[in-house]
């Protein structure tokens, strides 16, 4: 319907088929004119998925809560975890600096350190997620976060955008894996740390500046685990060349 295509509270779900092998973009995907198809489309998709993982603490500020994912070696956990990410944009959080982006984060980490005290965790069911109530009880899946967890109700504490757009999006990731969408499913937050948007700029050297190597995520040059370790041994090989031939 005409309500459905307008609407930022809808999810136009798209196949990985249609964009990725020339049956049209997302962005032609989108009602509107040219600035309304930007200005309307908001993405969201899952990140670092580990088979058999854990979610674990990785905040880095004092009084703050970030979260992360990851597996040993065996990937003999009793989970699978995925990040859910949505689209942020400068319209989101601009104020007058550069800076405004960091600072959105920022506030996200500490209001999610507030709602637990001494780093415990918010967790929550998706099905009382998509019904906007506390959790009061795990289900069959249990969470895997250390050192401790609260249940709490997501939707108190990110932006009301960022909630709607998460449960569109997992609803919409259960039309390609069947139980994405599970009832005890249990979302942790915040993971606000991603690829990098910017890189830092090095030479062929990998070199930004002396004794300065920016590699990996962090400084834009890779998207996931992988290719973070790619990278950084093309730089461990690029330096220890340059130690062959005595530079």
């Amino acid at each position: 319907s005409m309500m459905y295509a307008f609407s930022e509270n809808f999810m136009l779900v798209l196949s990985h088929d249609e964009v990725v092998h020339g049956k049209g973009s997302m962005i032609e995907k989108m009602p509107g004119g040219y600035e309304d198809k930007f200005s309307n489309l908001r993405t969201a998709y899952t990140f670092c998925m580990c088979p058999g993982g854990y979610v674990v603490n990785a905040s880095s500020e004092n009084e703050h809560l970030v979260v992360n994912g990851m597996s040993n070696f065996a990937r003999d956990g009793i989970n699978a975890n995925s990040a859910v990410l949505v689209e942020i944009k400068p319209s989101d959080y601009y104020v007058n600096s550069p800076l405004d982006g960091l600072n959105f984060q920022r506030m996200i980490e500490k209001k999610c350190y507030n709602v637990g005290k001494d780093y415990g965790v918010p967790v929550q069911r998706y099905i009382d997620f998509k019904n906007n109530q506390i959790t009061k009880e795990i289900g069959k899946i249990t969470p895997t976060i250390k050192p401790r967890y609260i249940y709490a109700n997501i939707n108190d504490i990110l932006p009301k955008w960022i909630n709607d757009s998460l449960k569109e999006a997992i609803e919409a990731f259960s039309l390609k894996i069947n139980g994405f969408n599970c009832d005890d499913a249990i979302l942790t937050i915040p993971e606000t740390r991603s690829s990098s948007p910017i890189q830092i700029k090095r030479n062929e050297k990998y070199l930004a500046t002396k004794y300065i190597y920016p590699i990996g995520e962090g400084a834009g040059f890779s998207g996931g685990i992988m290719t973070s370790a790619i990278d950084g041994i093309k730089c461990a090989l690029k330096i220890i060349e340059e130690i062959n031939r005595g530079e």
